[in-house]
């Protein structure tokens, strides 16, 4: 196995590991695999030296799974955010919420 592909292989575990598989945590491990298999791709095709516009390519990669990892990060922090906003102005006037399952 070539060495980018074990270290590749080995992210992927760990990060997998890492996240486990709560729903929040999917987008997330779900943009860094999508990630690491591009840029191990734009790698094994460009082998031994990087041309100019595999690394523009590969730039652009990266501003694009950084984009997407930082929206997964925010819709989870958005959500704790507003529930905890809620939970304050509930304890605020000593109200009970609703349940909205229905």
């Amino acid at each position: 196995m070539d060495a980018k592909l074990m270290a590749a292989a080995i992210l992927l575990f760990s990060i997998g590991a890492a996240y486990g598989n709560e729903p929040q945590n999917v987008c997330g491990v779900a943009a860094t695999t999508d990630y690491t298999k591009s840029n191990l791709a734009l790698m094994q095709q460009s082998s031994p030296a990087m041309s100019v516009e595999a690394t523009i390519a590969q730039r652009r990669l990266e501003e694009e799974f950084c984009l997407r990892f930082v929206r997964c990060v925010l819709v989870r922090f958005t959500s704790a955010f507003e529930t905890c906003l809620r939970d304050e102005a509930l304890e605020k006037y000593d109200a009970v919420g609703r349940d909205t399952r229905n």
